[in-house]
């Protein structure tokens, strides 16, 4: 079975878009919203790789990240960003998202991102101190 791999994004319209690409490569997508849905679902376990979006309407994708690592969680994240300037890629790596901070919303290059981000997760449902 494949990795799973959990989109938070609050565009419903670009998961309905990934999710489909991401099943047909073997992936396993969830779909989030909300940053309270995905926290909620962290209860249930870690994906293997997260795929978050950097404008999120409540708060920055980055502070998501933020309070993700502060509590424990150590899976992989890219971070998707329709802007991709250097100071956006900056702020999600010091937050702890992965080479793939500034990923386009474009379907193909997410694609090719999540491939080497979803095969190196390493022990993505651990909480390390």
């Amino acid at each position: 079975m494949g990795c799973q791999i959990w989109l938070l994004d609050d565009d419903k319209a670009l998961c309905c878009l990934l999710e489909p690409i991401l099943n047909s490569r073997g992936w396993r997508p969830r779909s989030f919203h909300r940053p309270d849905d995905l926290l909620g679902a962290l209860d249930g376990g870690a994906p293997d790789l997260l795929v978050l979006d950097h404008m999120l309407p409540d708060k920055p994708g980055t502070h998501v990240l933020g309070n993700l690592r502060q509590a424990g969680w150590r899976f992989p994240v890219l971070m998707l960003s329709a802007l991709g300037a250097p100071a956006d890629r900056i702020a999600a790596g010091r937050r702890g998202a992965g080479a793939g901070a500034g990923v386009s919303h474009r379907p193909r290059s997410a694609r090719h991102r999540v491939r080497p981000a979803a095969r190196d997760g390493g022990d993505a449902g651990a909480r390390h101190g």
